[in-house]
């Protein structure tokens, strides 16, 4: 390990040490945008209190019960401004994330419908997703609310890894529309008045959400226009 005036530099696996992980796990974190890419210095890559920091924060969250999936969104939330304890403590937050034991014989109906064979590529990206956490005992979590959207989908006819591709994405996308609401309501609105903190939250989730449901489903109409397909009656 060197050390550059007061910080620490680290190459990738002392930095792995530190934490007891294999450096793969670490290169996996960079991948998943987990982790702050390493600094270079010449042909050298090199990590500093930052990514200590930030594998801290991984750990204290894994040991809460929060998939890699779920910690990506939490980081996302940081950047957005959201202080890490506010963010851990959010009860919607919480909900979203919440999984709950089953029983792993009927898992991979559960995920990807009776008609579909268990393929061990499609569990661990849904894993990966924090659809479904395998403890070290061997019991499995899932979340239910997430698993039920799935297979509406999916008994529409995609097929379960289309789902699960797309899903990660559309998170990602979901994240950007409620960091860009919270900069909005913070620029341009005032703590003054008689509304109470809790009351005044309340309301802006619900105006944001009108407002992205509003916008979602005026993007599907002018999408389905430009496929032209006529629309169906009482659409």
């Amino acid at each position: 390990m060197s050390v550059v005036g007061a910080e620490e530099e680290y190459t990738i696996e002392e930095l792995a040490a530190l934490f007891g992980l294999p450096s793969s796990t670490v290169r996996m974190y960079q991948t998943r945008r987990l982790l702050p890419p390493p600094d270079r210095r010449g042909r050298r890559t090199v990590y500093g209190p930052e990514h200590v920091q930030r594998l801290r924060q991984i750990t204290r969250l894994k040991s809460h019960g929060y998939s890699l999936a779920a910690i990506g969104h939490l980081f996302r939330a940081l950047e957005s401004g959201l202080d890490l304890a506010d963010v851990i403590s959010h009860p919607e937050l919480a909900e979203a994330v919440r999984l709950e034991p089953v029983d792993p014989s009927t898992l991979t109906a559960e995920i990807f419908g009776p008609d579909v064979a268990f393929d061990p590529e499609l569990f661990r990206k849904a894993a990966e997703l924090g659809l479904v956490q395998i403890a070290d005992d061997g019991s499995v979590q899932v979340n239910r609310r997430a698993l039920e959207l799935g297979a509406a989908v999916i008994r529409m006819g995609i097929p379960p890894d289309a789902v699960l591709a797309e899903l990660d994405t559309l998170l990602e996308l979901t994240d950007q529309i409620a960091a860009r609401f919270r900069r909005l309501f913070e620029t341009h609105l005032s703590d003054d008045g008689d509304e109470g903190p809790d009351d005044r939250y309340e309301r802006l989730v619900a105006l944001a959400r009108q407002v992205v449901d509003y916008a979602l489903r005026r993007s599907l109409a002018r999408t389905r226009l430009l496929t032209d397909e006529p629309p169906t009656q009482g659409s």
